[in-house]
């Protein structure tokens, strides 16, 4: 199994990966290598020489967007090379991935009260929906999402969440990892998220973290990984 991420590898989830599929040979590869990382072109090259005949490659990717394009882009021409070969999905790719991942949410991020609310603001596109719909299928009305770029923005978000009696916002990325997006465009100066609500007059504390560093959301990520082995051709 090939695990490729946009930027560098996330350990832990190889760690765990190691643990969960004790036959398979773990690896990980980027689609943007940093220096001294392999990209992914090159770590399938890598298992062609070695005589691999089975291969999954999955994406540590949070959904079906651009980056993902360009995964399948990258991977499925090397198809030809190994007698099964597959490509895996990302962690939200439909309405069941969204209740699970706002399950798993709940359970790791403290629940806001009365007069609050939970708020994870991720790039946009299909995994906000999905977390949207997740969200409001398990019934948890305080809990909201938000996008850096596109709908909901931070300044029609707060007029909802001030009709509602809302006066406390706690604050999380919806981001695989807590880094220079989160830093720039969630908690950052303005127009950060985090600058847009408080200058709506609500009083945010900010909840720092990817979603990589929750334990359940990298076990998301191995039932992606089954889900992907389940797709091998047989052989």
């Amino acid at each position: 199994m090939l695990f490729v991420s946009f930027g560098r590898p996330f350990g832990e989830l190889e760690r765990e990966a190691r643990a969960r599929f004790p036959g398979a040979s773990i690896r990980c590869a980027c689609l943007h290598a940093p220096a001294g990382e392999e990209d992914a072109e090159k770590a399938l090259s890598r298992l062609a020489a070695e005589g691999f005949g089975a291969v999954l490659c999955q994406p540590v990717l949070l959904g079906r967007g651009l980056e993902y394009e360009s995964f399948l882009r990258r991977v499925l021409p090397f198809s030809g090379r190994f007698a099964r070969f597959a490509a895996g999905g990302p962690l939200l790719a439909c309405d069941a991935h969204g209740r699970d991942l706002a399950a798993e949410l709940r359970c790791s991020v403290p629940a806001p009260d009365e007069g609050g609310a939970a708020v994870f603001v991720g790039h946009g596109g299909e995994p906000v929906s999905l977390l949207a719909r997740g969200f409001a299928s398990l019934g948890m009305e305080r809990w909201h999402v938000g996008a850096i770029a596109g709908d909901p923005a931070p300044e029609a978000l707060a007029v909802r969440l001030r009709g509602a009696g809302v006066s406390r916002v706690t604050l999380a990325p919806l981001l695989l990892r807590d880094g220079f997006h989160a830093s720039r465009d969630v908690f950052g100066p303005p127009p950060s998220w985090q600058s847009s609500l408080e200058a709506a007059g609500l009083a945010v504390s900010p909840h720092r973290g990817g979603l990589a560093d929750l334990a359940g959301v990298r076990t998301l990520f191995l039932r992606r990984a089954e889900e992907g082995f389940a797709a091998l051709p047989p052989g």
